[in-house]
């Protein structure tokens, strides 16, 4: 299991805003019980109503991104209609989905042997995962801190994991035994023994390790054929005057000839930081890292179609060359690489860097049809018909101000 990638994900949350709902909730309240492959996993209320929040923010984006599409006017987004369901009727589908989603994470996580660290939770713990839940309102919704923890710990961090289970090549299971030997200040010498134990993994589900993954000869295919690396530099021009806009423009023409000239990009870099300082917040992932550019880089990581900014037009240039495009709010030079040849400043290859986003492209799909779908319709569910009424949709309310009467649940 690829652990460092997965704690390379940025922690991201969907909720643009708090919300806020009558609260209801007792500890010993169910949503939905759900039972699959032998295991039992409880929904409680205040974890629906993460779903529900979740939902809503989704059906947000997509009822209002169709609306745009359709040149629809309309006052709140919960007049609009999605996939033919109002915002009631999509909501709630989509909650149960993603209860769903969330109970075949937690036994498939437990089957594969894994657990969730001290390590794993530091990490999220320093990305600000109490802040997300103080700042968007969680508390004032009925929602512990344990809980919260819960649903970012299963969507954020299990559920990448449970996924590269299938995407990645199977590993033999090893037991590990490290030998250390010191001398002590009176000259004794004194040996530790440390064994690290294999996981254990359930039988049925070792057969399934690796089983989505293309071959190479794909995944080599998807890079070139949807993918392009670049080096960027990006200057913020949204506030910018007609005239600051241009001694910007002709700030990046000058790094463009220096490009031309063969002069190595991180030293071009390192001259646009000296001129704009903080500037940057746009560019390259780090100082000199290539970018990765696609038409479907956030369906890869997203489930969204929305393309990459500006890919057509680096799609058709060729390994070396450079090209300025004026954007509304940024201007832009672009130095496209050759993502099936060329390395990244740590020397590994750009193939490999990138692969795995070809290989979600190829698989995603597949794994939500083959194995999430599947799943679905072997779950038995007891709704709670009652509590999954009363936190319908409609009855969420944003807001900033504090309520009354809602109370923290476990």
């Amino acid at each position: 299991m690829n652990f460092k990638r997965v704690l390379a994900l940025i922690l991201t949350v969907v909720f643009a805003l708090g919300c806020m709902a009558a609260c209801r909730t007792n500890p010993s309240e169910n949503a939905f019980v759900i039972k699959y492959g032998g295991k039992t996993v409880n929904i409680k209320t205040s974890l629906y109503m993460c779903f529900l929040m979740q939902a809503d923010q989704e059906f947000k984006e997509k009822a209002e991104a169709q609306a745009k599409k359709d040149k629809k006017k309309y006052d709140n987004y919960t007049e609009l209609k999605y996939e033919g369901k109002d915002y009631n009727t999509w909501t709630a589908n989509e909650a149960e989905k993603l209860a769903k989603k969330y109970a075949f994470v937690e036994v498939q996580f437990e089957k594969q042997g894994e657990t969730v660290s001290d390590e794993v939770v530091s990490y999220f713990e320093q990305q600000g995962l109490k802040s997300y839940w103080e700042t968007y309102l969680y508390e004032k919704n009925g929602v512990s801190y344990n809980t919260f923890k819960d649903f970012i710990m299963n969507t954020q961090y299990k559920e990448e994991m449970v996924y590269d289970y299938y995407i990645e090549e199977p590993q033999e299971e090893t037991t590990t035994t490290t030998t250390t030997t010191a001398a002590t200040k009176k000259g004794e010498t004194v040996t530790t023994i440390e064994t690290t134990t294999a996981k254990k993994v359930d039988e049925a589900i070792k057969k399934l390790a690796g089983t989505l993954r293309p071959a190479d000869s794909k995944i080599t295919k998807c890079l070139k054929d949807n993918f392009c690396a670049v080096d960027v530099i990006t200057i913020d021009v949204s506030s910018a005057e007609d005239a600051t806009k241009k001694t910007y423009e002709k700030s990046l023409k000058d790094y463009q000839k220096q490009l031309k000239k063969g002069t190595d990009f991180a030293a071009v870099y390192s001259n646009y930081q000296s001129a704009f300082g903080s500037n940057d917040q746009n560019s390259s992932e780090s100082n000199y890292e290539s970018v990765l550019m696609s038409k479907t880089a956030n369906k890869a990581l997203n489930d969204s179609d929305e393309a990459s900014e500006n890919y057509d037009e680096i799609k058709r240039l060729k390994a070396g060359e450079t090209k300025i495009i004026k954007g509304d709010s940024a201007y832009y030079l672009y130095l496209k690489q050759d993502i099936l040849k060329d390395k990244n400043s740590s020397g590994t290859s750009l193939k490999e860097y990138y692969n795995e986003s070809a290989v979600k492209v190829l698989t995603k799909d597949i794994y939500n049809k083959n194995t999430l779908e599947k799943a679905y319709k072997e779950m038995k569910i007891e709704k709670n018909d009652s509590a999954i009424d009363y936190y319908s949709a409609d009855k969420i309310k944003f807001t900033t101000t504090a309520t009354q009467g809602t109370s923290a649940v476990a």
